[in-house]
């Protein structure tokens, strides 16, 4: 995983609650991301993370609605992929681009991270709510 001969720059796909880290607990996750990775890296947005954003954008929740905003601003920087599979789920897509892709994931959610370390994919993710910190080899 990481960087190789083959392919020197470290692909990181950032999931919906990710991009929404910045607003909800006030971290630099790109300041982050440039702490914790010894490496290039090239950042990945799937196009159905664009589309939850968009999605939570009419939220009933300011909160909500602000964080996603400010996510969709985040995002809009980076490279957006259009990944397709048949069932759509988005963290199915996510383990499989990444498992094919060989990318690491940046992701809060415990459930798609459990999913990743069974596949053997390096995570990344906010630890005590102040700071990121990666699980798994680079």
């Amino acid at each position: 995983m990481g960087i190789n001969k083959v392919n020197p720059v470290l692909k990181i796909v950032l999931d919906t609650n990710f991009l929404m880290t910045p607003f909800n607990l006030e971290i630099d996750v790109i300041s982050e991301l440039d702490r914790i990775i010894n490496q290039k890296y090239e950042i990945i947005i799937p196009l159905g993370i664009i589309k939850e954003l968009k999605g939570l954008l009419k939220n009933p929740n300011l909160k909500t609605r602000t964080a996603a905003k400010l996510a969709l601003k985040i995002a809009k920087r980076y490279k957006i992929v259009d990944i397709k599979d048949e069932n759509g789920d988005i963290d199915d897509l996510i383990v499989q681009f990444s498992k094919k892709e060989y990318c690491a994931v940046a992701t809060n959610d415990q459930n798609l991270r459990r999913r990743l370390k069974s596949e053997g994919i390096p995570t990344i993710y906010v630890r005590q709510k102040s700071h990121l910190e990666v699980e798994g080899y680079l």
